[in-house]
């Protein structure tokens, strides 16, 4: 069996530019502010109401 040599290693440094580095801190912190806020369930309609043409089909077919 063949072992072969270990490889080296290297290690390379990436830095983040400061034109994109501080604004996703601020957005990073504005989401964990938001995340906060405790749910608010919706208490309004479901549906939009009908228009009163709509209501005035529905009279004439109940009158017919």
């Amino acid at each position: 069996m063949s072992g072969g040599g270990k490889g080296g290693s290297e290690t390379t440094k990436t830095e983040i530019p400061a034109w994109i580095r501080d604004p996703a801190i601020r957005n990073l912190a504005r989401a964990e502010a938001v995340q906060r806020i405790p749910y608010m369930p919706y208490y309004g309609g479901d549906v939009a109401a009908f228009t009163p043409t709509q209501n005035a089909a529905f009279q004439s077919n109940i009158n017919a």
